[in-house]
């Protein structure tokens, strides 16, 4: 698999002999970035492509292509650091581990809030206004969004405090 890897990256990048630490590391980055871009324009693509299909009212194999491009990235990456551990950050003290988890919070209350602002917007006045139909806010609309934000941020929060390590030298 190692070969096969190495023989892929050497294709893609296009060189031909071995690089020094400093190269990889660099190239290595460099695909990073792109790969975020990629899944950042993917998700773009996407909705635009979904708004597209809403306002026709119909599916295409685009908008599914897309969406299956971004899940098999997403989760490829979810599965690559889960097994290396990538994600786990050890603290040794307990005032940066705090400091960690206050900071977890804050993004997650945002995440919450954003998700659940940006999903009531699509759903309560882009999509209907791009299928020609009449755009109608009830309260429940507005709590259920409420509701499932903060789900959506209390999820998020579990996950990522699950991920910080206390180290207690004994």
């Amino acid at each position: 698999m190692k070969s096969l890897d190495n023989y892929l990256l050497k294709r893609y990048v296009g060189y031909v002999n071995e690089r020094d630490e400093y190269q990889k590391s660099k190239i290595y980055q460099t695909l990073a970035n792109a790969n975020l871009l990629t899944m950042y324009l993917i998700s773009l693509f996407m909705l635009i492509s979904l708004g597209w299909d809403a306002m026709h009212q119909q599916f295409t194999l685009g908008t599914i292509l897309l969406f299956l491009a971004q899940q098999i990235n997403s989760y490829y990456i979810l599965f690559k650091m889960r097994k290396y551990q990538l994600a786990h950050s050890e603290f040794y003290d307990e005032a940066s581990y705090q400091a960690a988890a206050k900071g977890l919070k804050r993004k997650a209350v945002w995440a919450g809030a954003n998700w659940g602002i940006i999903m009531f917007v699509m759903m309560n006045f882009v999509f209907p206004a791009l299928g020609k139909e009449p755009i109608h806010v009830t309260w429940i609309s507005v709590a259920i969004y409420v509701v499932t934000g903060a789900l959506f941020g209390s999820t998020m929060y579990a996950l990522a405090r699950s991920q910080l390590k206390l180290i207690k030298e004994e």
